[in-house]
């Protein structure tokens, strides 16, 4: 999906620096995402409910959903824009705007992917070796509770 349009020229000011905001963080782009991988899912959905129909139904399904979906994106847009506009004052948003806009900013919107990625992999290695601590953990707990028990 594209990106959506900018915002419309009459936008209440603070809303429109929101959206700016969101543009320069990244967090515009990563609604689009989150719209990209909604559009698997409907398919599917849609797919799931009518069964009985070829190819080319479906090819113009698909086309019909995207065209929905990039034609509504701006409106996500605009919802998210609200929920920043309603947490952060114009001044903070002009501080975060030139945060992002800076080389450190810039560096962390380029380091960001991998970091998520790094700490991604951490938490699941964490979470594999914490996982089966507690599950034995628990196990003993367990047995000792039911070996009190029954010698009661």
């Amino acid at each position: 999906m594209d990106g959506p349009k900018a915002p419309a020229p009459d936008l209440d000011p603070h809303l429109a620096k929101a959206i700016e905001f969101m543009t320069v963080s990244g967090a515009r782009e990563l609604a689009v995402q989150r719209v990209d991988t909604m559009f698997p899912l409907i398919i599917r959905l849609a797919k799931a409910q009518s069964k009985n129909k070829d190819a080319v139904f479906w090819s113009d399904v698909e086309a019909a959903i995207g065209d929905e979906l990039k034609s509504s994106t701006g409106e996500l847009m605009t919802e998210e824009a609200r929920i920043y506009a309603s947490h952060f004052t114009d001044f903070d948003l002009d501080g975060l705007i030139a945060f992002y806009k800076s080389d450190v900013g810039r560096k962390y919107l380029a380091e960001r992917p991998r970091i998520v990625q790094e700490s991604t992999a951490a938490g699941a290695a964490w979470g594999a070796k914490i996982g089966v601590e507690i599950a034995k953990r628990a196990m003993e707990k367990a047995a000792h509770a039911r070996k009190e028990n029954s010698s009661l």
